[in-house]
C-alpha cells in the first residue's frame, strides 16, 4: 500500500498517462490502483492530478481535475486479464480535450476550459492511505507535451534490467526504460545495423543520470556515430573521473549486423572497463572512479542529437557479467546435460530462457538446474532450479536460496503446451535491498527480498 514509484518535476497541461491493469478479485470498498499527488493533496483525493481506484462492483473510478467532484466510472472490468487504460489531455486548436480510452476504445471526452499543470508530482501504486486493489499493474508511463514534436516520455516503473530482443529503430528522444541502479559491474550488449552514414553526430544509445554530458554519469555509456560520416562508432563513458572518456571503433559495414558489448568488471581488486566489437576486444582500461548510478534513463536514441538511421536488436543491460550459454539455439532437454560452468555467480544475476513443453505428465520434470554440487544438500545447490510441478498441470516449480532457506519455492500458473514461454529468474539490488524475482513472459509473478544474498563459485 502506498508505494512511491516515481516523482515527476512537472506534469504539463498536455500529457498522456497509460498503464495496464490486471485485477485478481474485487473486494468491498474503494480499492486504489494509482494516485498522483502534489504537495497540496498528500492524504487527499481532492484536487489531485489523478486518482484511480476500483469499486466493489468491478468498475474503474477515475478522478481528475476536470471540475469540482468530477469522477468517471467505467463499465465492468474483467478479472484475471489485462486491460489498457489511457488518459490524455491534449490541445486541439485553441481547446484542451480530456480523453479516456480503455483497450483502445474512447469511452469519454470532455472540453477543458481551465487546464491545470502540476509541479513535483509524486506517483503512488497504490495511494498511501487507502486499501489496495488485489491485482497487478505494468507498463505505466507518462508523456508530457503531446503536441510538441520533441516528445519526452517519462517511464515510471523503474526496472532492474533491460532485455529487449525484438528488432527496432532508434528514435530521437525515445526513453526505453529507467534502471533502478547501474552498478559498478555491468554488461550492455546489442546488435546494430546502420542503414546509411552522414555528417553530424548521430545518437544510437544513451544512458544518463540527467542530460547530455555535463556531469559524471551523464554518458554511462553513450554510443554515437562519429560526426565525420565515416561510419565509426564513438563510445563515451564515465571513466576515472573523466565524464566523457571515449573510444572510436573501426567503420561498421552498412546494411550488416554488428555486435557491440560494453562492460565493466572486477578483476584482481581493480575495476576494468571494456568494449568488444563483433566478439573481439578493442578496449580494456582500468576505471579508478567506479560508482553505483541510481535512476539511470535509457534512451534509444537521446533527445539532444539526431538519431542514427539504423536497426537495433537483442539489447541487454544488466548488472554483473552476462553469460550466454545456449543463446537462440533450440536445445532439447536431456537429463544431466551440462551446458556451461560459471566460475562466479554474483549476488546480482539473471537467468533467462524460453521453454516449449510438448506434454505434461505427473511427477517433477526438470528444465534447468544451476548448482554448486548436488541436488539439494547445500545452500546454493538450487540457484536456481526449475521444474514442471508434480501435479502434471503445467505450472513451474522454481527453487532458489533465499533468506537461509536453500529450497525457497516459487510457483507459477500453468504455461501453454506447444508454445514458447519466456522465463526470467533473477536477483537484483535496488539500492537498498536484494530482490529475487520471477517473471513469465515479462509479467512479474513473484518477488521476495533476500536478506542473505550470496555469490557462488563454480556453478554448473
Amino acid at each position: 500500500m502506498g508505494k512511491l514509484i516515481a516523482e515527476i518535476p512537472d506534469l504539463n497541461e498536455e500529457y498522456l498517462i497509460s498503464f495496464d491493469i490486471n485485477p485478481n478479485q474485487f473486494l468491498s470498498g474503494k480499492r486504489s490502483v494509482v494516485h498522483f499527488a502534489d504537495k497540496n493533496n498528500i492524504g487527499s483525493y481532492e484536487n489531485s492530478p489523478l486518482s484511480i481506484w476500483f469499486t466493489e462492483d468491478s468498475r474503474l473510478a477515475i478522478r481528475a481535475p476536470i471540475s469540482d467532484d468530477w469522477i468517471f466510472y467505467s463499465n465492468l472490468i474483467g478479472t484475471n486479464m489485462w486491460s489498457n487504460i489511457d488518459l490524455c489531455q491534449i490541445l486541439k486548436g485553441s481547446d484542451y480535450i480530456y480523453i479516456i480510452r480503455i483497450n483502445g476504445e474512447m469511452v469519454y471526452s470532455q472540453f477543458i476550459t481551465q487546464p491545470k499543470s502540476f509541479n513535483n508530482v509524486k506517483v503512488y501504486a497504490t495511494d498511501p492511505w487507502g486499501d489496495s486493489q488485489d491485482g497487478s499493474i505494468k507498463s505505466l508511463f507518462v508523456i508530457n507535451g503531446i503536441s510538441n514534436s520533441e516528445i519526452q516520455p517519462i517511464v515510471i516503473l523503474p526496472t532492474d534490467y533491460i532485455n529487449h530482443q525484438e528488432e527496432f529503430t532508434p528514435t530521437k528522444g525515445f526513453l526505453l526504460g529507467t534502471l533502478n541502479v547501474m552498478a559498478k559491474t555491468y554488461t550492455l550488449s546489442f546488435n546494430l545495423k546502420p542503414l546509411n552514414y552522414s555528417y553530424g553526430w548521430k545518437s544510437v544509445l544513451h544512458l544518463t543520470l540527467g542530460s547530455s554530458s555535463e556531469a559524471y554519469g551523464y554518458r554511462n555509456p553513450g554510443v554515437f556515430f562519429d560526426d565525420d560520416g565515416s561510419g565509426k562508432l564513438v563510445i563515451y563513458s564515465a571513466i576515472s573521473g573523466n565524464n566523457k572518456y571515449s573510444i572510436k571503433t573501426d567503420q561498421l559495414t552498412l546494411g550488416q549486423w554488428s555486435n557491440i558489448k560494453i562492460y565493466q568488471f572486477l578483476q584482481d581488486s581493480k575495476y576494468w572497463f571494456a568494449v568488444d566489437l563483433n566478439k573481439v576486444n578493442i578496449l580494456r582500461v582500468e576505471n579508478s572512479d567506479v560508482r553505483d548510478f541510481k535512476t539511470v534513463k535509457v534512451y534509444v536514441s537521446n533527445p539532444w542529437d539526431a538519431a542514427q538511421n539504423s536497426s537495433l536488436s537483442d539489447l541487454l543491460i544488466i548488472n554483473g557479467k552476462a553469460e550466454y550459454l545456449v543463446g537462440s539455439i533450440i536445445t532439447p532437454l536431456l537429463k544431466g546435460k551440462i551446458v556451461a560452468i560459471i566460475p562466479i555467480l554474483d549476488k546480482e544475476y539473471l537467468v533467462s530462457f524460453d521453454v516449449n513443453p510438448n506434454k505434461f505428465v505427473a511427477g517433477f520434470y526438470n528444465v534447468i538446474h544451476l548448482t554448486i554440487g548436488s541436488d539439494n544438500f547445500d545452500y546454493g545447490d538450487r540457484v536456481p532450479g526449475v521444474w514442471f510441478n508434480n501435479d502434471g498441470k503445467g505450472g513451474l516449480y522454481i527453487a532458489a536460496p533465499i533468506n537461509g532457506n536453500k529450497n525457497y519455492i516459487f510457483f507459477t500458473k500453468p504455461i501453454d503446451l506447444n508454445r514458447w514461454t519466456n522465463i526470467k529468474v533473477g536477483q537484483f539490488f535496488n539500492g537498498s535491498f536484494y530482490i529475487y524475482t520471477v517473471k513469465v513472459n515479462d509479467e512479474l509473478i513473484s518477488s521476495e527480498i533476500n536478506y542473505m544474498p550470496k555469490s557462488f563459485v563454480n556453478v554448473t
